[in-house]
Protein backbone atom coordinates (compact mmCIF):
# COMPACT_ATOMS: atom_id res chain seq x y z
CA UNK A 1 0.00 0.00 0.00
CA UNK A 2 1.72 3.61 -0.96
CA UNK A 3 1.61 6.22 1.57
CA UNK A 4 1.47 8.77 -0.56
CA UNK A 5 -2.12 7.94 -1.79
CA UNK A 6 -4.99 9.14 0.50
CA UNK A 7 -7.81 11.48 -0.07
CA UNK A 8 -8.96 14.01 2.09
CA UNK A 9 -12.43 14.88 2.56
CA UNK A 10 -13.29 18.27 4.29
CA UNK A 11 -17.00 18.55 5.14
CA UNK A 12 -19.74 21.12 6.38
CA UNK A 13 -19.81 19.46 9.98
CA UNK A 14 -16.06 20.22 10.64
CA UNK A 15 -15.25 16.63 10.04
CA UNK A 16 -12.01 15.48 7.65
CA UNK A 17 -12.46 12.17 6.84
CA UNK A 18 -9.42 9.79 5.20
CA UNK A 19 -9.55 7.34 3.05
CA UNK A 20 -6.73 5.26 1.62
CA UNK A 21 -6.83 2.10 -1.13
CA UNK A 22 -6.96 -1.11 -0.65
CA UNK A 23 -6.69 -3.89 -3.60
CA UNK A 24 -10.36 -3.55 -4.40
CA UNK A 25 -11.95 -0.26 -3.03
CA UNK A 26 -11.17 3.43 -0.75
CA UNK A 27 -11.53 2.49 2.56
CA UNK A 28 -12.20 5.37 5.26
CA UNK A 29 -9.33 4.90 7.79
CA UNK A 30 -10.19 7.85 9.87
CA UNK A 31 -12.54 10.83 10.76
CA UNK A 32 -10.91 13.99 12.50
CA UNK A 33 -13.13 16.67 13.92
CA UNK A 34 -10.96 19.32 12.66
CA UNK A 35 -13.23 22.76 13.06
CA UNK A 36 -16.16 24.13 14.54
CA UNK A 37 -18.41 24.64 11.54
CA UNK A 38 -17.56 23.84 7.92
CA UNK A 39 -13.80 22.80 6.65
CA UNK A 40 -12.57 25.52 3.75
CA UNK A 41 -9.88 23.01 2.45
CA UNK A 42 -7.26 20.97 2.76
CA UNK A 43 -3.68 20.76 1.79
CA UNK A 44 -1.52 17.67 1.99
CA UNK A 45 2.99 18.60 2.69
CA UNK A 46 5.48 17.46 0.24
CA UNK A 47 6.36 13.94 2.10
CA UNK A 48 2.72 13.61 2.59
CA UNK A 49 3.07 13.08 6.82
CA UNK A 50 0.76 16.41 7.24
CA UNK A 51 -2.15 17.75 6.20
CA UNK A 52 -3.11 21.26 7.31
CA UNK A 53 -6.88 22.49 7.50
CA UNK A 54 -8.67 25.55 7.30
CA UNK A 55 -12.37 26.06 8.75
CA UNK A 56 -14.95 28.84 9.18
CA UNK A 57 -13.56 29.14 12.54
CA UNK A 58 -10.99 31.21 11.85
CA UNK A 59 -8.12 28.59 12.22
CA UNK A 60 -5.73 26.65 10.67
CA UNK A 61 -4.99 23.25 11.67
CA UNK A 62 -2.07 20.87 10.92
CA UNK A 63 -2.59 17.24 11.70
CA UNK A 64 -0.57 13.66 11.82
CA UNK A 65 -1.55 11.40 8.47
CA UNK A 66 -0.18 8.58 11.09
CA UNK A 67 -2.06 9.26 13.88
CA UNK A 68 -4.84 11.74 13.10
CA UNK A 69 -3.70 14.04 16.05
CA UNK A 70 -3.55 17.67 15.99
CA UNK A 71 -0.09 18.79 15.90
CA UNK A 72 -0.65 22.27 15.93
CA UNK A 73 -3.17 25.28 16.16
CA UNK A 74 -3.03 28.81 14.17
CA UNK A 75 -6.43 30.85 15.02
CA UNK A 76 -7.42 34.15 13.58
CA UNK A 77 -6.26 33.22 10.37
CA UNK A 78 -8.67 32.69 7.93
CA UNK A 79 -11.51 35.41 7.04
CA UNK A 80 -14.78 33.81 7.87
CA UNK A 81 -16.92 36.28 6.40
CA UNK A 82 -17.02 34.27 2.88
CA UNK A 83 -20.55 32.53 1.16
CA UNK A 84 -20.51 28.84 2.06
CA UNK A 85 -18.76 28.05 -1.62
CA UNK A 86 -15.39 30.03 -0.91
CA UNK A 87 -12.29 27.49 -0.51
CA UNK A 88 -9.50 29.13 1.31
CA UNK A 89 -6.19 28.00 2.99
CA UNK A 90 -4.51 31.07 3.46
CA UNK A 91 -0.96 28.40 4.75
CA UNK A 92 1.30 26.81 1.97
CA UNK A 93 4.20 24.36 2.40
CA UNK A 94 7.45 24.66 0.96
CA UNK A 95 8.33 22.10 -1.73
CA UNK A 96 11.81 21.31 -0.74
CA UNK A 97 12.07 21.70 3.10
CA UNK A 98 10.54 22.05 6.15
CA UNK A 99 8.66 25.24 6.42
CA UNK A 100 5.32 26.54 5.94
CA UNK A 101 3.99 30.22 5.80
CA UNK A 102 0.71 31.42 7.31
CA UNK A 103 -0.98 34.36 6.65
CA UNK A 104 -1.72 36.03 9.87
CA UNK A 105 -2.96 39.61 10.12
CA UNK A 106 -1.40 40.89 6.94
CA UNK A 107 2.07 39.52 7.46
CA UNK A 108 3.37 36.35 5.99
CA UNK A 109 5.10 34.27 8.93
CA UNK A 110 7.26 31.45 8.26
CA UNK A 111 7.51 28.33 10.87
CA UNK A 112 9.40 25.47 10.93
CA UNK A 113 7.63 22.17 10.37
CA UNK A 114 9.61 20.13 13.18
CA UNK A 115 8.96 22.08 16.05
CA UNK A 116 6.53 24.81 14.87
CA UNK A 117 8.85 27.82 15.92
CA UNK A 118 8.22 30.81 13.91
CA UNK A 119 11.53 31.38 11.65
CA UNK A 120 10.86 34.87 9.87
CA UNK A 121 8.05 37.43 9.73
CA UNK A 122 7.31 39.83 6.31
CA UNK A 123 6.86 43.67 6.92
CA UNK A 124 2.92 44.13 7.24
CA UNK A 125 1.80 44.39 4.29
CA UNK A 126 0.20 48.11 3.98
CA UNK A 127 -2.94 49.44 2.53
CA UNK A 128 -4.16 46.12 1.67
CA UNK A 129 -7.59 44.30 2.17
CA UNK A 130 -7.52 41.07 3.68
CA UNK A 131 -4.63 38.67 2.11
CA UNK A 132 -6.66 35.54 1.20
CA UNK A 133 -4.07 33.25 -1.15
CA UNK A 134 -0.52 32.38 -0.15
CA UNK A 135 1.81 30.04 -2.75
CA UNK A 136 5.29 29.02 -3.04
CA UNK A 137 7.17 28.39 -6.20
CA UNK A 138 8.40 24.78 -7.22
CA UNK A 139 12.05 25.94 -6.03
CA UNK A 140 11.07 27.19 -2.98
CA UNK A 141 12.48 30.59 -4.25
CA UNK A 142 9.72 32.79 -4.76
CA UNK A 143 6.07 33.40 -2.42
CA UNK A 144 3.10 35.06 -3.45
CA UNK A 145 0.00 36.23 -1.66
CA UNK A 146 -2.74 38.51 -3.09
CA UNK A 147 -6.06 40.43 -1.82
CA UNK A 148 -9.10 40.31 -3.99
CA UNK A 149 -7.19 43.10 -6.02
CA UNK A 150 -3.50 42.96 -5.64
CA UNK A 151 -0.73 40.59 -6.27
CA UNK A 152 2.56 40.85 -4.36
CA UNK A 153 5.67 38.65 -4.94
CA UNK A 154 8.83 38.13 -2.32
CA UNK A 155 11.95 36.43 -2.54
CA UNK A 156 12.42 34.16 0.09
CA UNK A 157 15.66 33.62 0.96
CA UNK A 158 15.54 30.67 3.58
CA UNK A 159 18.76 30.63 4.81
CA UNK A 160 18.82 33.65 5.85
CA UNK A 161 15.17 33.59 7.10
CA UNK A 162 14.71 36.63 4.33
CA UNK A 163 11.14 37.69 2.91
CA UNK A 164 11.73 40.40 0.55
CA UNK A 165 9.33 42.17 -1.17
CA UNK A 166 9.92 42.95 -5.17
CA UNK A 167 6.72 42.61 -7.48
CA UNK A 168 3.25 44.19 -6.93
CA UNK A 169 0.30 44.21 -9.77
CA UNK A 170 -3.00 45.53 -9.46
CA UNK A 171 -6.32 44.79 -11.07
CA UNK A 172 -9.28 46.51 -11.24
CA UNK A 173 -12.76 45.77 -9.43
CA UNK A 174 -13.47 43.98 -12.77
CA UNK A 175 -10.73 41.30 -12.26
CA UNK A 176 -11.26 40.29 -8.68
CA UNK A 177 -8.57 37.70 -7.90
CA UNK A 178 -10.35 34.51 -7.11
CA UNK A 179 -6.91 32.31 -6.82
CA UNK A 180 -3.01 32.11 -7.04
CA UNK A 181 -0.82 29.10 -7.69
CA UNK A 182 2.92 29.15 -8.87
CA UNK A 183 3.34 26.67 -12.06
Amino acid sequence: QDPHNHLVVGSADGNITLYSPDDVSWIEKNIIKAHQGRVFSVQFDRKNEILASSGSDGSIAFWSLKTGKELRRFNSCVQTEFDENTKLLPSTFHPKNDHFIIIQHNILVGYSRQDYEKCFESAPIDDVGKLLFVTVSSDGKYVATADQYRVFIFEWKLNSSEIKPIVQKEYDSSQCITGLEFS
